[in-house]
């Protein structure tokens, strides 16, 4: 199961030569610094297994970024921390070849998820339903 979060859209800054998209993704509560680390260590994997030059580049580029948000008053602010996987995107490239780069992020994000061995909060909201209704049959 991935970590992309569904509910947020993803965002696209658009430049002369580049489009960059954010990616949403929400790693588990609490092993954020290991699941980007893990993150970066799969997108190494991918550049070392490159077919060309300029996607080893892109590929180099992306990575995880973190956006503190505020809402409400300063005093009683709250704080949420958005975090998205950003990859630069050449505007020369066919569309095959975004798709390959998006594929193979989409598969890093996968491979480190699986990795993190931690439950995602559709497995744990299962198990708290199914014990649930063991309690009232």
């Amino acid at each position: 199961m991935s970590d992309l979060n569904p509910r947020r859209d993803i965002d696209i800054r658009r430049a002369v030569d580049m489009v960059v998209v954010k990616i949403p993704i929400d790693p588990p509560q609490g092993y954020e610094d290991e699941w980007k680390a893990r993150f970066e260590g799969n997108m190494r994997a991918h550049r070392t297994q490159g077919s060309h030059d300029l996607k080893e580049t892109i590929l180099s580029k992306t990575r995880v970024v973190e956006e503190i948000q505020k809402s409400g008053t300063a005093l009683l602010g709250a704080k949420s921390t958005q975090r998205w996987v950003q990859v630069p995107v050449p505007v020369s490239w066919s569309p095959g070849e975004v798709t390959e780069v998006l594929d193979l992020v989409q598969e890093s994000i996968d491979k480190t998820d699986a990795a993190t061995g931690t439950p995602t909060a559709a497995e744990t909201d299962a198990v708290i339903r199914e014990w649930w209704s063991r309690q009232h049959p």
